[in-house]
């Protein structure tokens, strides 16, 4: 018996789960390196204990200009400025105590070149056997780094702003009482208590009104059953002031077409109305101090020292003659300009090259800062000589300092900026886009697409040529845009849906400046309103045309085939015994097997024949330009064929089922679809009376002379 017991030996192909097991891993390394490699993001793993890297990708060794070898001699305190080593230390011990702590650094990198890299990086914290590992995933911020301080710098920009949306949804019944508010954003503008709306019209809200007209006509269009967009309204508050909110929907109607109400969304637009007006007071007052200020007249000779100073106000002359006669502009003190700055312009002057709107910034007597702005062009004597410079110059004080508060202004709203769900668009005389401002979580950054394009050069995937052409004639014409939707394809598929709305620019003179406005994102809208049109056409189990979508096919349908002088068939298909499959299997089962039929109905016609779903277990097909009608014979053989095929509702669990088949043909046995369909159902029930698993034409087989006339 020993010897029968040797087959135990035969317990060492166990160790090849163990071997599966670690090729496994081994593959799932690979593969994390890979990914690693092919990232884009700056990836880097730190050992807590050495507080030095275990492991980077390429793209960081290429972003610092350092080797992988090099990297993995040093540590984060040798590369990350802004953080010694120990706040290092004290940012993975909390990660490592408490994996839920934000983990986000924004710092510089420092690069082997001595150059600065800026970055934003998301950090994590694992276990490598008995170590800790920091996993800091980074990006390079420079471009927005760089924009934030042209933001700052900017002369004009932000003009507008955008808002932080607070959006929510809401629902009224057929009365148009409120039966759902929801969302965040009802909370702010109800006072505290959206519940406070249910039940009540939105005229009968106590202090709630429109901000144009009155009531009278928001109601005639609701009892119209028609959709409104942006709708703003007012809720005076007891504390003094108001809340601003815009609100937008669209009516309901249920399977039958009876209307049930209206669903929308609102939006709380309090900050943007008010910031509007205090931007347009600080335009007003900024378009005053550009209109208070003074020119001044200037030459040099060809040494570039001043010869000739004149200008508007009797001081200014006074106290420029005095310091400027007989010197050069660098031998002045202006606290902006560095000598890199007036080397520049040096080689400007001594390239005898024109130059515009040079601003220079120095300290008056009573310690003040004072700002120019000076332009100048070479000037030649009769016989070519150059004999030195002449220019104007103007004081730019008032304009500084109103710029200095507009950049204040535009820091507070570029917090509103970075929050908000909305963008801010510009554009110029051309409609090409100069501006496109998000926050930067935007979900589709498609800035740096779109600027200095116009809107219809762009790839889209809606509206079509039509539409296209109505914006540009709007615009055309300087008219308000009001709710514009457009699509935009996405790289990895699909696309992505917004609305805009915007108005006409114009210069104090009158001038067509552009436009400008406001959009969002109203994807998941979108997405929504094609699910609820879907589910209203289409049979929610097959996929296929339901019966409200089938009458007006296949009216279409007939006409066509009575404009061509051309046959078309009907066929009603009914299931035999189908209900025994639900009775043994459960309804799970027969729906799987309903999926199926559809399938093999589809699979079995043409791309250009009509497959609809009727109900329960009846289908209905349509099938155009039809010649001889001895050929539908082979069509319907196929399809009972196709469908008796077994099919399994389970494991080992087969089972088959015929159908019966009605066919009715036009114009022979009909001249219209609603009679279509009545004579193919009739011809399926002798179908049926003739032993099912069969098919009949109305009345009978058919005959094989029976050709197109």
């Amino acid at each position: 018996m020993s010897t029968r017991r040797v087959p135990a030996a035969r317990s060492k192909p166990a160790a090849r789960p163990k071997r599966t097991a670690r090729r496994g891993v081994d593959a799932d390394v690979r593969r994390f390196r890979m990914a690693m490699e092919n990232s884009a993001d700056m990836i880097a793993l730190v050992d807590r204990a050495s507080l030095r890297y275990v492991d980077v990708n390429s793209t960081i060794c290429r972003r610092l200009g350092y080797t992988r070898r090099e990297l993995l001699a040093m540590g984060p305190a040798d590369v990350v400025l802004d953080r010694t080593r120990e706040a290092l230390e004290r940012d993975y011990d909390a990660l490592i105590a408490d994996p839920s702590t934000p983990g986000t650094l924004r710092a510089r990198y420092r690069c082997k070149s001595g150059m600065e890299l800026p970055f934003e990086s998301r950090r994590q914290v694992f276990r490598s056997g008995k170590r800790w590992i920091i996993a800091a995933i980074s990006r390079d911020i420079s471009e927005q780094v760089a924009a934030e301080r042209r933001l700052r710098e900017s002369e004009t920009r932000f003009r507008s702003l955008t808002h932080l949306s607070s959006d929510w949804y809401w629902e009224q019944d057929a009365d148009f009482r409120f039966t759902i508010v929801s969302g965040p954003g009802a909370v702010s503008v109800s006072g505290g208590d959206p519940t406070l709306y249910i039940g009540l019209t939105r005229w009968e809200t106590p202090d709630l009104e429109p901000m144009q007209g009155d009531w009278a006509a928001h109601r005639a269009q609701l009892e119209r059953h028609e959709p409104f967009r942006d709708l703003v309204l007012r809720r005076r508050v007891p504390e003094g002031g108001a809340r601003y909110m815009s609100v937008s929907g669209e009516p309901m109607f249920d399977a039958r077409g009876e209307f049930k109400g209206y669903r929308g969304v609102g939006q709380n637009i309090t900050q943007r109305v008010l910031a509007e007006r205090a931007l347009r007071d600080s335009e007003a007052r900024f378009r005053s101090l550009l209109e208070l200020s003074s020119d001044m007249y200037w030459e040099q000779d060809e040494a570039f020292r001043f010869t000739v100073f004149s200008g508007n106000s009797p001081r200014s002359i006074k106290e420029g003659r005095r310091r400027m006669i007989g010197k050069r502009r660098w031998e002045q003190r202006y606290f902006n300009m560095s000598e890199a700055d007036w080397a520049a312009h040096r080689a400007t002057l001594e390239a005898h090259r024109s130059f515009r709107d040079l601003e220079l910034g120095r300290f008056n007597e009573e310690g003040a800062p004072v700002w120019v702005s000076v332009s100048g062009e070479p000037v030649f004597a009769d016989d070519g000589r150059f004999v030195g410079y002449r220019g104007v110059g103007r004081d730019i004080t008032a304009q500084k300092r109103a710029q200095e508060a507009l950049s204040d202004s535009e820091a507070r709203f570029r917090a509103l900026t970075q929050m908000s769900s909305d963008f801010f668009w510009e554009t110029d005389e051309q409609h090409r886009f100069t501006q496109l401002v998000h926050g930067p979580d935007y979900r589709e950054k498609f800035s740096n697409v779109a600027i200095g394009k116009t809107p219809w050069e762009m790839a889209s995937t809606l509206p079509d040529e039509a539409g296209w052409a109505a914006l540009r004639a709007t615009i055309d014409a300087h008219e308000p845009i009001r709710e514009f939707e457009f699509g935009r394809p996405r790289a990895e598929g699909g696309a992505r849906y917004y609305s805009v709305s915007g108005g006409p620019r114009y210069a104090a003179d009158g001038r067509f400046l552009g436009y400008r406005g406001v959009g969002r994102d109203i994807t998941d809208l979108v997405l929504a309103r094609e699910h609820i049109a879907s589910l209203a056409f289409n049979d929610p189990l097959t996929g296929l045309a339901n019966r409200t979508s089938l009458v007006p096919a296949l009216e279409q349908a007939v006409e066509r085939a009575r404009r061509r002088n051309a046959r078309l068939a009907t066929m009603f298909v009914d299931l035999d015994g189908f209900k025994q499959i639900n009775d043994a299997h459960g309804h799970a089962a027969g729906d799987r097997f309903l999926v199926e039929v559809a399938r093999r109905l589809r699979a079995s016609l043409r791309a250009s024949d009509f497959v609809a779903r009727l109900g329960g277990d009846e289908f209905f097909l349509v099938l155009e330009e039809v010649g001889e009608v001895s050929l539908l014979d082979s069509v319907a053989n196929k399809l009972l064929v196709e469908i008796f095929k077994p099919f399994e509702v389970g494991p080992g669990q087969p089972v088959s089922v015929s159908a019966s088949i009605g066919i009715s043909v036009f114009p022979t046995d009909a001249g219209d679809a609603a009679a279509l369909m009545k004579n193919a159902d009739l011809a399926m029930y002798q179908a049926k009376q003739a032993g099912k698993n069969a098919f009949r034409f109305l009345g009978g087989e058919p005959s094989p002379e029976r050709v197109l006339p």
